[in-house]
């Protein structure tokens, strides 16, 4: 295509605007479509006259004020054209753009380096990469039931023992679908024998069994082997504990998938009309009743 290099580039710099008219086209004001001119004179009256103390919706609301005040002017359509980008937005788009594609590919080969040097460990263990994440990112091992995921509709862990590879850490983490708090109960009934095996204790309100600073994907992945002697036997010494979470992680999931129906019933008195009284928010607020 003529010029892809050129639009990519301007897609990935930063916005810049090159020329501007703003007006209001649409307005909707207490439950009803209004002229938009209206508030659109009120704003131009307001901004020019600092000095008065009349609100914009009192402008826009009041017939007498908008005949006496505002002056109405038909807000044309917007035109549709090409804009030529100015030289100097497109060399800098072209220096940021080079900027970032180079931290891209940085990061890519730092995550493809990582992956190349644990991934035959840890396939061994059993972890698998997850059909939305990219090699060197994020892996997980099984210890509960497959479920369908409420995202994708793809079958997934109920429970997972997930290591994540951030910029400047890796994370080791208990990963739930269903999102409730028997991994932070776990966490805190095992903190013992899980500082035995990695030297800190746990941080249940994050779900992290064990945290790595030092060992994101910008680090060297040379001293990976070692810590993943100790990866292995969390998972040797977890997996049985959580054999029992996961089950229930996978009951809570599937529970939560089931729809559920509310019934409301509403007694009118006789000889009224068909719609019930009820409270509004601003009356309930205020501590009144209203229809």
């Amino acid at each position: 295509m003529k010029n892809a290099g050129q639009v990519e580039n301007l897609r990935r710099a930063d916005s810049c605007v090159i020329g501007h008219d703003f007006h209001i086209t649409f307005w909707v004001d207490q439950g009803a479509v209004r002229d938009p001119v209206d508030l659109d004179a009120a704003l131009t009256f307001v901004r020019s006259r600092y000095d008065l103390s009349l609100g914009l919706w009192d402008l826009a609301r009041d017939p007498l004020l908008r005949a006496t005040l505002l002056q109405r002017e038909e807000i044309e359509q917007p035109k549709r054209s090409r804009t030529a980008a100015p030289a100097e937005l497109v060399t800098k788009a072209k220096e940021k753009a080079d900027e970032r594609q180079e931290e891209e590919e940085a990061q890519r080969n730092s995550r493809r380096r990582h992956h190349e040097a644990i991934w035959p460990t840890l396939s061994k263990l059993g972890f698998q990469i997850p059909s939305w994440q990219r090699e060197g990112v994020d892996y997980r091992f099984a210890v509960g039931p497959l479920v369908q995921s409420m995202y994708s509709g793809q079958a997934e862990p109920a429970l997972s023992l997930a290591l994540g590879i951030q910029k400047r850490q890796a994370v080791v983490s208990l990963f739930e679908t269903a999102r409730s708090e028997r991994t932070e109960e776990f966490l805190r009934a095992n903190s013992a024998p899980i500082k035995g095996i990695t030297g800190g204790k746990p941080d249940p309100e994050t779900q992290a069994v064990w945290r790595l600073p030092g060992k994101g994907w910008v680090s060297s992945p040379e001293e990976w082997p070692q810590y993943l002697e100790k990866l292995e036997l969390l998972v040797v010494e977890l997996a049985p504990r959580l054999k029992s979470v996961g089950e229930a992680a996978a009951a809570a999931h599937a529970k939560n998938r089931q729809s559920s129906a509310m019934e409301w019933t509403l007694t009118v008195p006789q000889g009224s009309n068909d719609s019930g009284e009820k409270p509004t928010l601003w009356s309930r607020l205020r501590g009144r009743r209203g229809t």
